[in-house]
């Protein structure tokens, strides 16, 4: 039952204790359900782990893979939380205190074997395919400029950013490689 709880989206209200064997169960599970559906997309939505949670996903390859970025970091600088299975984002800086950078993300998609395509107009969901796909060059081009994530980033909001970045630098950040 386990792994059906920490499958869900909001699992900190719906888990009382998330810890690696969860992660690692979570992990297979959605592998298991992904590898059945023929591998199309993996999304996570996990914003505390989402780096770790691929970075720990062996099982299948999936075509698409889609996370949620954390922008403070612009497009190139890699950083993510340390994993730390009882972390719990809370108070006013909660959005400070998760998430993972675009270029932690880059870096480990060209590890594995994917190239970014895209991200959401608002910036903060990223989309890497895999690099081996038939046409993908016709289909993507050469490649996805990672400063395209951040072309919505207008003078307002990037005063929030800044705001948030100095409020995340409370906070422990690793690169990741």
């Amino acid at each position: 039952m386990a792994h059906i709880c920490a499958i869900r989206n909001n699992y900190r209200s719906q888990c009382n204790n998330y810890s690696l064997p969860i992660f690692i169960a979570k992990t297979v599970f959605i592998a298991k359900t992904v590898f059945i559906a023929k591998t199309v997309v993996f999304k996570t939505s996990e914003r505390l782990q989402d780096f770790w949670l691929w970075e720990s996903l062996r099982v299948v390859q999936p075509r698409i893979v889609v996370v949620e970025i954390q922008e403070l970091w612009g497009p190139e600088i890699r950083r993510t939380r340390p994993y730390d299975p009882d972390h719990v984002a809370r108070g006013p800086d909660a959005i400070a205190q998760m998430g993972a950078s675009l270029g932690a993300f880059n870096e480990l998609a060209r590890r594995r074997g994917y190239r970014l395509a895209g991200c959401m107009a608002l910036g903060f969901n990223a989309f890497f395919v895999r690099e081996d796909l038939p046409g993908i060059d016709r289909v993507l081009g050469r490649g996805y400029n990672a400063t395209g994530c951040f072309a919505h980033v207008d003078a307002a909001w990037g005063k929030v950013l800044e705001q948030r970045k100095r409020q995340a630098q409370r906070y422990a950040w690793v690169d990741p490689f």
